[in-house]
């Protein structure tokens, strides 16, 4: 069977965590208050797809923002009712047939 080994001693490799103190995980984060600010250092320290993610959503509500409010600006009329275009179904078989013969002219 496996030994099972210690996690922190596993995840605790100081030597190598002190060349690049950044990459560091806190423990408890009472001593971030101060450092630097916070959405600069949640950025990089969220993983890069979780990173693009929140750059296309952010994106989106851009794009979206700009969408509703250029159409506030574009709205027609609310007090002239759309006409809706009438639909010509009364036309008979021998019309058609002109037609089609015309268009294939």
């Amino acid at each position: 069977a496996k030994e099972k080994k210690d996690p922190k001693s596993i995840k605790g490799n100081r030597e190598l965590l002190d060349v690049l103190p950044s990459k560091r995980r806190h423990e408890d984060d009472s001593d971030l208050s101060g450092e630097s600010s916070g959405d600069d250092q949640d950025e990089l320290d969220l993983p890069t797809h979780k990173r693009h993610k929140k750059m296309e959503k952010q994106a989106y509500n851009q794009w979206k923002s700009s969408v509703l409010s250029s159409n506030k600006q574009t709205k027609p009329d609310p007090t002239k009712p759309r006409k809706q275009a009438q639909l010509n179904f009364k036309k008979k078989p021998s019309e058609i047939a002109l037609e089609v013969s015309s268009v294939a002219n």
